[in-house]
């Protein structure tokens, strides 16, 4: 993923929000991206990019800043990370492995996702790729450094497909948070290793098939997109969806977008 602004003059710092690297979990997705103060030349140097992440090493050496600074729009980013974990309570097992009727569970989801589409009805991969790991936790390590050093547009393609998936199946009922893990890990895993999606032989295969052949443009879920889909599955989403765009609070937001050089935009500007 692209962006231009990978040296930032001292005196935009006022445009960035601090972040205490002690607070920053290792294999995690950046949700922006991630500036370093540089004293002795007064200027941020970027460190990492949007959907990179930090080792645990790098995390260790960066403690002497003890700060690290990303755009001030992370803010509106980070629906999609609170949204995630309300949904991820709604999932798990409550009162010694009970769980929530599905019906409630359903109707929860889609009440807290509504803001995530906001009034243009549309979420971009990225921002699907955010929630899915605050839901689901981050990929695993070894084969996330692996990916991300032998194979990036595969491990970048993998994180994208696999964020829209799971993003699609909390929407479409799928509510074990183990199998929505396992699924994602699949996706990545896979898809980094070259798989095609070309052959599916289940249903949320079916789901990467179509996606992957639907992002070839741009890589984002909106009505246009899911009928553009000849699959049940994108029919159900598409219905859902707009009856989400009926409801006050996905009015009340702009459809965020990510443009080409690495900020944070809404539809409206």
């Amino acid at each position: 993923m692209n962006f231009k602004d990978r040296t930032i003059e001292l005196s935009e710092i006022e445009s960035l929000y601090p972040c205490r690297v002690d607070t920053v979990n290792p294999y995690a997705l950046m949700i922006a991206p991630v500036y370093v103060l540089m004293r002795r030349n007064e200027k941020l140097v970027c460190v990492k990019a949007p959907l990179d992440f930090f080792t645990g090493d790098e995390l260790e050496s960066l403690k002497r800043y003890e700060v690290i600074y990303v755009p001030v729009s992370v803010k509106e980013v980070g629906r999609f990370q609170t949204a995630a974990r309300l949904h991820r309570s709604f999932i798990e097992p409550v009162n010694e492995g009970a769980t929530r009727a599905p019906f409630e569970i359903s109707h929860q989801v889609m009440r807290a996702i509504a803001p995530l589409w906001g009034s243009g009805l549309c979420v971009e991969a990225f921002f699907a790729s955010i929630y899915a790991d605050e839901l689901c936790g981050p990929l695993p390590a070894e084969r996330l450094m692996q990916g991300r050093e032998t194979a990036i547009v595969r491990h970048e393609e993998g994180i994208l497909l696999g964020g829209a998936l799971t993003f699609a199946l909390v929407q479409l009922g799928w509510h074990s948070l183990f199998t929505l893990k396992w699924i994602r890990e699949q996706v990545y895993l896979r898809t980094v290793e070259g798989e095609d999606w070309q052959s599916p032989e289940t249903d949320w295969e079916t789901m990467v098939r179509d996606l992957k052949r639907a992002f070839v443009g741009e890589s984002v879920l909106s009505i246009p997109v899911l009928n553009s889909i000849e699959g049940d599955w994108a029919r159900r989403l598409a219905s859902r969806v707009k009856k989400l765009g009926e409801n006050s609070v996905t009015q009340k937001y702009e459809s965020l977008s990510l443009n080409r050089t690495g900020g944070f935009f809404n539809e409206a500007a």
